[in-house]
């Protein structure tokens, strides 16, 4: 199992946001290239989360009490405040640059903002919900979206090679082509969705290692609540269009 480092989430969403403009509708690669582009994202997205699952990463994730969620919401704009030069550090390192600028530091007090304000919603929606609920929920999603990615990267693999034997004369053309654009769309929409998740993921691995000096001046009072809003938006991020409940009480959707 590799480790999941932020240096891999940020490599994995470039490598991801290029797949999406190289396979979009108006690409003008060969399909086969496509398809191999897709292949390679869709096995990348497969092997990391397969290893943040089964990382110390993902347990670190869990806030240290297992505490009802609503007493992690007693200051919302502090907890934007807090968490914005995390989110902003995070954008900016996928984009290759050295440090946050205006555009990103807007950007990431929205995400912030939003990621608290969700959080805090399931908190009323649920008022017995507690801070390992959410952590449940979030591995409960995240792993349902990387069996999926990783079907996917299988089923394009097997595609791949099925027409690599086929144009070197060993295999006969299969009547499968309904079937192999399904494949594409399905992994064009999955890697949307990992793309989105991978921004909390970032952001709850700098957490982790303290994040930059901005947040780290108030982390002794904030961490524990940081994990519980940033799982919340990882999870809700791996399913989108349902809202976050109680492990028994099931999934409900917006």
């Amino acid at each position: 199992m590799a480790s999941v480092t932020i240096d891999r989430v940020d490599a994995l969403r470039r490598h991801i946001a290029d797949a999406v403009t190289q396979t979009s509708g108006l690409s003008t690669l060969p399909e086969q290239e496509q398809d191999r582009i897709l292949e390679q994202a869709c096995g990348e997205a497969c092997e990391l989360l397969r290893d943040w699952l089964a990382s110390q990463q993902a347990v670190a994730s869990r806030a240290a009490a297992n505490a009802p969620l609503r007493d992690f919401f007693k200051d919302q704009p502090g907890f934007a405040d807090f968490l914005s030069p995390l989110f902003a550090d995070a954008l900016k390192r996928a984009a290759g640059d050295s440090a946050p600028g205006a555009a990103e530091m807007a950007t990431a007090r929205e995400a912030a903002a939003r990621a608290v304000k969700e959080a805090a919603a399931t908190a009323r929606r649920h008022p017995r919900m507690r801070s390992q609920d959410i952590f449940e929920v979030a591995v409960k999603r995240v792993r349902d979206l990387q069996g999926e990615v990783c079907k996917l990267a299988d089923q394009l693999r097997g595609a791949r090679l099925d027409g690599e034997r086929v144009a070197a004369g060993k295999a006969e053309p299969a009547a499968g082509d309904a079937r192999h654009r399904v494949w594409r769309r399905k992994a064009l929409k999955i890697l949307k969705t990992v793309g989105t998740i991978l921004l909390p993921l970032s952001v709850s691995l700098a957490l982790s290692v303290g994040g930059p000096r901005q947040a780290v001046q108030n982390a002794s009072a904030w961490t524990n609540a940081a994990r519980v809003v940033i799982i919340h938006d990882l999870a809700a991020h791996a399913q989108p269009g349902v809202r976050i409940a109680p492990p028994h009480a099931g999934p409900q959707v917006r």
